[in-house]
């Protein structure tokens, strides 16, 4: 037995015809305030992207963190963050990002391995790539 899905109800575009038209003509008769406001939405649409790209580079961060310490003894020389770049356990897209690791406070898995890193770099790098 199929169940119907309850649709939205369509929204009339007079409810909002006077608060568009009020906001084009601030638009035109202020053109700061036009900057300002376009200023932030590019704001904010880059702090999204660069959180998004965080989120994605901490959980490959953690996958390969978590294959490296499952893994033999090696020697470790990858320059970029775990689970991006030359990393041996890197996947994907974020294989890609060929961006050397900034000094920071994260650790390698393996002993024998370049110092702590951070993250940062590769986060930049990888919204960069997206924009």
């Amino acid at each position: 037995m199929k169940t119907k899905v309850a649709q939205p109800d369509p929204v009339d575009p007079d409810l909002f015809r006077d608060s568009v038209n009020e906001a084009v003509a601030a638009f035109a008769t202020d053109v700061s305030y036009a900057v300002a406001i376009a200023r932030a939405a590019v704001t904010i649409i880059r702090k999204r992207a660069i959180w998004q790209a965080r989120r994605e580079i901490r959980a490959a961060e953690a996958l390969a963190h978590a294959e490296c310490k499952n893994t033999p003894a090696f020697e470790c020389h990858a320059e970029s963050a775990c689970g991006t770049g030359d990393c041996k356990f890197a996947r994907g897209e974020l294989a890609q990002l060929r961006v050397p690791a900034g000094a920071g406070t994260t650790t390698r898995p393996q002993q024998r391995s370049i110092g702590a890193y951070r993250i940062d770099d590769a986060a930049t790098a990888l919204a960069n790539r997206r924009t």
